[in-house]
């Protein structure tokens, strides 16, 4: 079976690891799997495995199969020839997604229960459940939980250009806490794409110790490098909180909303759920600051739970949605990876074979949220001693407030 993703480049966004990821554990399975882009041209922040072709090669692609991550590329996949036609509704908040809904020849996949659940009530639409996913394999848990003498690290999407992202709520509750005494320092990760969120960055202020790591990619050493990850973006505009799923994958402690995460965090168990304001957030943070064990054990179990939702499951489950007849290689037989191709007119090339698929993920359970307020604003705290820069790509560092 062909399939194919349509994007409008290959730069790292979340649509974009969501397609290629997904792309290289399809071929894994045995499938064959084109990714198209305006410019033809392959990612160059990860080895994929498909092949690649342009927006004009669209028209004419042999696929079975082409779906997109967003609303607005859905034109071009309604005019292609493929045989089924996918919105794989990652974003609640897509514009125009009404209509697509209403037409009954496009498919819907869901990349989690709270979108499935959503469609279901507001469009009466039941949606293809491929829940998840991300590479476990490529994220190293964490074994270290103790703090000691050293500054307690709250790591935080650094996102400033999206308002949904929560960013200025977590570090609205860390500069309150930071205020009270508590020895915090934030760690913002981000991959301005952009002049204007390059100029974000550098004009970020904070009242407690921060840290600014620019990173292509979020790897186990920054995740690791933390003590707790917290996630406080808003429900509406979130299908599957990537960057929750990676902290869980190196075994990180989560205090998180349920935005994109109904699936993942059951409460208390394998993370801590928060209200989407600033009281909710201080407290599950002071919560996480006290306890060592209760770190560790949330860790733990939060790389136990993020397994189901390996890409390779993800695959499976689209596999077995489908029917589709994947062959067994013998021993004999070595795998042959598909070279990535620009030319649009290129036939997708043969994929490998692996083994039969296991059982598909099941979801977890969901926790209410209530509306946002507003964090507390804080007096500026003592001057802290300035932390020592670490071995990541840092773009800007720390500061001493005033």
């Amino acid at each position: 079976m062909n399939f194919g993703a349509i994007l409008e480049s290959a730069m790292l966004s979340g649509d974009a690891k969501r397609c290629f990821e997904l792309g290289n554990a399809l071929v894994d399975k045995g499938l064959q799997f084109t990714v198209f882009t305006k410019d033809g041209k392959a990612p160059d922040w990860m080895d994929f495995r498909g092949a690649m072709g342009t927006w004009k090669g669209v028209e004419t692609a042999n696929l079975d199969l082409l779906f997109a991550c967003s609303a607005r590329l859905m034109q071009q996949v309604i005019e292609s020839s493929a045989r089924r036609k996918v919105l794989y509704h990652c974003h609640p908040d897509d514009k125009n997604v009404d209509l697509l809904m209403a037409d009954p020849q496009i498919e819907i996949w869901a990349p989690s229960s709270q979108v499935a659940k959503r469609d279901q009530k507001k469009h009466e639409r039941a949606d293809v459940e491929v829940f998840g996913g991300l590479n476990v394999s490529d994220f190293t848990p964490k074994t270290d939980y103790k703090v000691g003498e050293r500054p307690f690290v709250v790591l935080v999407n650094g996102n400033l250009a999206k308002r949904h992202k929560g960013t200025r709520l977590v570090v609205g509750a860390c500069e309150s806490l930071y205020k009270k005494g508590l020895d915090l320092k934030i760690l913002l990760f981000a991959a301005p794409q952009t002049k204007k969120e390059e100029q974000r960055l550098r004009k970020f202020e904070c009242q407690c110790p921060f840290e600014f790591i620019k990173a292509p990619q979020v790897a186990s050493d920054i995740y690791c490098s933390a003590d707790i990850f917290v996630s406080a973006e808003h429900s509406k505009h979130t299908g599957w909180n990537t960057t929750v799923a990676e902290a869980m994958a190196c075994a990180l402690p989560v205090l998180t909303t349920k935005a994109g995460t109904s699936d993942l965090i059951v409460d208390g168990e394998n993370g801590l759920r928060c209200w989407r304001w600033g009281v909710g957030l201080k407290r599950g943070i002071r919560k996480l600051y006290d306890s060592n064990r209760l770190r560790e054990m949330l860790g733990k179990n939060a790389r136990e739970t993020v397994e189901e939702f390996d890409w390779s499951h993800v695959a499976e489950t689209i596999i077995s949605h489908y029917g589709i007849q994947v062959p067994q290689l013998t021993s004999e037989q070595p795998r042959e990876l598909p070279q990535a191709v620009p030319a649009p007119e290129a036939e997708t090339p043969q994929a490998p074979e692996t083994e039969a698929p296991a059982a598909a993920p099941e979801a977890a359970e969901t926790a209410p949220e209530t509306p946002v307020a507003a964090p507390e604003e804080p007096a500026a705290p003592q001057n802290p001693e300035t932390p020592d820069s670490n071995h990541f790509n840092v773009t800007y560092s720390n500061i001493n407030p005033d």
